[in-house]
This record gives C-alpha cells, structure tokens and sequence, in this order.
C-alpha cells in the first residue's frame, strides 16, 4: 500500500484527469446520494442493513466521460474505504461469516452427493430433471 492511499481524493483531482477509456477531458461528477432503506448508491455496513430506516453505509461517488459513456465508481473519503476494509476485509466477522457458509455448503454437497447420487447442488437437481 502506498503512502498515497490513504489520502483524500478530491473531486477537483479526479474531475481534471483524463479518462480512462478514450483519454477525453469532458468529465462528470455525480455525487452520491443515501436515501431511506438502503436506495442511493451505497455499500452497507450493516448486516441489518434491509431493517434500518437510515442504516449505515458508504457513498460511492460516480464519473462519467461525457465522450465515451465509460463511467468509474470511486469512494473519495479516506475515512470510509478504512469502514470497508474493517467490514469487509480479511478478519472481519463479514468474511468469517462468507467462509462458514461456504463451509456448509460444501458439507451440504458432499452429503447430497452421498444420499442422491450424481446431484449435489439445487441446479444440479434442476438439470437432471430436465
């Protein structure tokens, strides 16, 4: 990680570049918005994210090239790219959660296999039935 990550990008820096596809300066801002229950262009923090009126959540801000269409989502705050490492990173409870239930699933599998033959997964199911 560089020095430079930790930063705050403004919109002005990224604004004045280039775009990435057809190199055109004709750049957008759109500024992201959170509405109530999670609409808006966000990423919750929050496993109850579908229950909370305003649940807590990270803007992601939006450039467009004007030229081109090609569109790149940036989240310029410092602060809340560290909230999405500690929430989604390696370690956090989010990534400890998504490992045991792959766990399951492979158990799952496994005893599927062992009870019905050759399908171990619902499309497998699906297929053998069509």
């Amino acid at each position: 990680m560089t020095s430079n990550a930790s930063a705050e990008i403004t919109v002005e820096d990224r604004v004045a570049r280039h775009c990435t596809k057809c190199n055109s300066e004709d750049m957008l801002f759109v500024e992201a918005t959170r509405g109530g229950y999670g609409s808006g262009n966000v990423i919750p923090l929050s496993p109850m994210f579908n229950f909370w009126p305003m649940k807590p959540s990270v803007k992601v801000n939006r450039f467009v090239c004007m030229t081109c269409g090609y569109c790149e989502e940036w989240i310029l705050n410092a602060k809340d790219r560290e909230l999405l490492r500690r929430c989604y990173g390696p370690g956090s409870l989010r990534a400890h959660n998504s490992a045991r239930w792959h766990r399951w699933g492979e158990y799952v599998a496994k005893l599927n296999r062992r009870l019905f033959g050759t399908a171990s997964t619902p499309s497998q199911l699906h297929q053998e039935a069509n």
